[in-house]
Formats: structure tokens, C-alpha cells, sequence
């Protein structure tokens, strides 16, 4: 959670894994998204990068490993 405005959200899979999302391109305080992931080989080979732009200007990144 946070008080500020994220833009430019993208996913991404790496991979054996399959990510489903209706992900907005920015998100507004308080609003969430949700996704799913799937995959026969997710267990051991998948990675998933969220990332995003604070208002700053900033880039985060968030690595996932299944």
C-alpha cells in the first residue's frame, strides 16, 4: 500500500510460467490488482518483475522467483 500514484505498471514473466493479469497501466492509492500465475515448470524456472514509476520519477523493480 501506498499514498502515491505508480505509472507505467508493466509484468513480466520469465520463464516456464504463464502470468494473467487485466493490469491497469497506473495505479491510484488504494487500488489494487490481482494476477494469476500458472505453469508446469513454475516451480523451477519462472521469475516475475513487477515494475513501475513513482511520481519522482524513480523505476522499481520487484523480482519474484517461483
Amino acid at each position: 500500500m501506498s499514498d502515491e500514484r505508480i505509472e507505467a505498471l508493466s509484468l513480466t514473466m520469465h520463464g516456464g510460467g504463464v502470468v494473467g493479469t487485466s493490469s491497469p497501466s497506473s495505479l491510484i492509492p488504494g487500488q489494487a490488482i490481482e494476477i494469476w500465475v500458472s505453469g508446469r515448470e513454475l516451480a523451477r524456472s519462472s521469475i516475475l518483475v513487477v515494475r513501475w514509476f513513482r511520481p519522482n520519477g524513480d523505476e522499481y523493480l520487484w523480482r519474484l522467483s517461483f
